[in-house]
């Protein structure tokens, strides 16, 4: 037996190489066309266009710039007055009254006070030096309020942060809390922003009194000078909530043009500005409706309500091919363990469509950017190919050729990298 020489084994393996190539063309075309694939290629070029959630580089990373941002993103220095130089944590900036907080209401408010309507209506400042007995427990309230929030913003349970709040036994801190609460909310999705209004809403005034809601509210004004800039769109947002605070009846109706407008702490432009947007947005006509839905519908499970939601982002991407509004959505839906419903939704919707539609090259395309910027880990995309993997029997009900397009789709996913399988363990797969 004559042995090949190195050579002719080299010239074999070129040879079954472009054989590979060929049959791999040729199943590309089954689920592409040359247009579809421009268009394809169209889509991923887009990624560029917006950065949300993408992880920061080592090179950011180390950047001083980056670090001077996620400093002050990460851990805002609370300035209740708005005073004070950012990240100075030599003392803290707190107003301080003798025994309660003085507002000036309006006589036809039904809150109205006439031992409250008095001249001077601004709060006693006081520096608290850092060390002190006071510094320390307004530090530790700080701390425990934003645990106490966290873990509400996963759970949605007012009943446990109502425990766990009144078990601070601070009544004179709570105003933190709703700042704090609000503050967190602001770079969040809109879940969260729905979920700070409802708790804020349940605790008054068996939890929080109305002088501290409306102190916490002031406080939260008299700071967006600096809350901007981290947050953008803090000015709207912060007027949403004042405006959804009336609604809900935990704010008097003229807290925005009385309260907020004559506070020495919120003469500032962008306070004013504050002021004047939840103004506007009361005195709208039908203006109850659409400041209780600002941040969407929330009647059903969080999950259900996250399905609806994909599925809208999907269905809208596909007549706007708007990649960049698509990251934005999925963003601000906040919900990163549950990506493998997206990936599951765009697949069957890319097996169902039809022989001549672009809507495979479109999705597909948004799947790519998604992966590639790691705004869906790899993790969740797996899960949604495995997920569509265990529904092709039945998507073969309505679909004949379910199970060849989406093994089609699978090695146009792979050609393409934009899925690459990873292994899962038992507690990833219990999700399917």
């Amino acid at each position: 037996m004559v042995r090949p020489s190195k050579r002719e084994k080299i010239q074999k393996k070129t040879e079954r190489g472009k054989r590979k190539e060929g049959n791999n063309d040729n199943n590309d075309k089954k689920m592409l066309t040359a247009d579809q694939r421009k268009i394809f290629e169209k889509t991923i070029k887009k990624r560029e266009l917006a950065s949300f959630g993408r992880k920061p580089s080592l090179g950011e990373i180390t950047d001083s710039r980056w670090l001077d941002w996620h400093k002050g993103h990460k851990h805002v220095q609370v300035k209740v007055s708005g005073r004070g130089r950012k990240g100075d944590e030599s003392a803290a900036n707190v107003l301080v009254d003798d025994q309660s907080p003085v507002y000036a209401l309006d006589k036809g408010d039904p809150n109205y006070d006439s031992t409250e309507d008095t001249e001077k209506t601004y709060f006693r400042e006081k520096t608290l030096i850092e060390g002190s007995e006071a510094y320390d427990r307004v530090k530790a309230y700080k701390m425990a309020s934003e645990a106490t929030i966290e873990e509400y913003f996963d759970s949605n349970d007012i009943n446990e942060a109502g425990l766990r709040l009144r078990g601070l036994e601070e009544p004179l801190y709570e105003h933190f809390f709703v700042k704090k609460i609000i503050t967190m909310a602001l770079d969040r999705g809109n879940r969260e922003k729905e979920a700070a209004s409802a708790l804020l809403s349940a605790f008054y005034p068996s939890v929080i009194s109305g002088k501290e809601m409306m102190r916490g509210f002031v406080d939260l004004a008299a700071s967006v000078h600096d809350l901007k800039l981290d947050v953008p769109d803090a000015i709207e947002t912060i007027a949403t909530f004042i405006a959804r605070g009336v609604v809900d009846d935990i704010l008097p109706p003229k807290f925005a043009e009385v309260t907020l407008a004559g506070d020495p702490t919120c003469q500032g432009p962008d306070a004013q500005t504050v002021a004047s947007k939840a103004s506007e947005q009361i005195s709208q006509r039908f203006s109850t409706d659409r400041v209780l839905h600002a941040w969407g519908h929330f009647d059903k499970t969080p999950y259900e309500q996250a399905k609806t939601e994909l599925e809208m982002l999907l269905k809208e991407y596909l007549e706007s091919h708007d990649v960049t509004e698509a990251r934005r959505r999925l963003h601000d839906l906040a919900k990163p363990f549950f990506h493998h419903e997206l990936v599951k939704k765009a697949l069957v919707m890319m097996i169902e469509s039809d022989k001549d539609s672009n809507a495979p090259a479109i999705l597909l395309g948004l799947l790519h950017v998604l992966n590639n910027s790691g705004e869906v880990s790899a993790v969740q995309m797996t899960k949604g190919f495995a997920r569509v993997g265990n529904l092709i029997e039945d998507l073969s009900l309505d679909v004949p050729n379910a199970k060849e397009r989406f093994e089609e789709i699978k090695k146009l996913a792979h050609e393409t990298e934009t899925h690459v399988s990873v292994l899962l363990d038992d507690s990833d797969r219990e999700a399917f």
